[in-house]
């Protein structure tokens, strides 16, 4: 009896194994599929953030270049009222000057 035992087990591990062998191949294969798409779509992803850094970086440039232009135009602005202001202020004081040196009586109207 336990040499027909050991066949008959024999028979079931192989069996078992003919059956277990298919089924594992076809679920690795399964798993690595998920994984590869797994990976595929963090490699799609990480693409799609680096796009959206770099827009943000040129964005930011935009951004720095737009604030520079509206600093170097108000600095002219600020350099050109500067230079109003000390042409009215030259001809203020000269015009007090001459009116200093004017006699009393053109200074009163006579």
């Amino acid at each position: 009896m336990g040499f027909w035992m050991a066949v008959v087990l024999g028979m079931i591990v192989a069996a078992v194994s003919v059956i277990a062998i298919p089924i594992a191949g076809i679920w690795t294969y399964h798993r690595r599929k998920l994984y590869a798409m797994e990976l595929e779509a963090r490699g799609r992803e990480a693409d799609q953030v680096t796009a959206q850094i770099e827009e943000l970086r040129d964005e930011l440039r935009a951004l720095r270049d737009t604030t520079m232009q509206y600093d170097l135009s108000f600095d002219t602005s600020l350099q050109r009222l500067e230079s109003r202001m000390q042409h009215l202020e030259t001809r203020n004081r000269v015009g007090a000057a001459v009116e200093e040196q004017a006699p009393l009586s053109s200074r009163l109207g006579n």
